[in-house]
């Protein structure tokens, strides 16, 4: 278990600075492959942070666009 939580704080530490969706996806899967059963919170964690990479890879700069119209502003 020590390792999954390792993984998870590396994901979220250095995966913004150094953003490569496959490798992060492989990091992920081999997280999920070697937890041992019992451990829901942390299978749950890895599997919403497959959603991770292609948000943090995503420019701000069109977000804060369209919630600006949104906002009409």
């Amino acid at each position: 278990m020590t390792r999954s939580v390792v993984l998870v704080v590396f994901l979220m530490v250095v995966y913004p600075a150094a953003p490569v969706i496959g490798f992060a996806w492989i990091l992920i899967s081999m997280g999920l492959a070697q937890l041992p059963v019992g451990y829901s919170k942390l299978r749950a964690t890895l599997v919403g942070l497959f959603v991770l990479p292609p948000i943090v890879t995503v420019s701000p700069a069109p977000l804060v666009t369209a919630l600006g119209m949104l906002l009409g502003r």
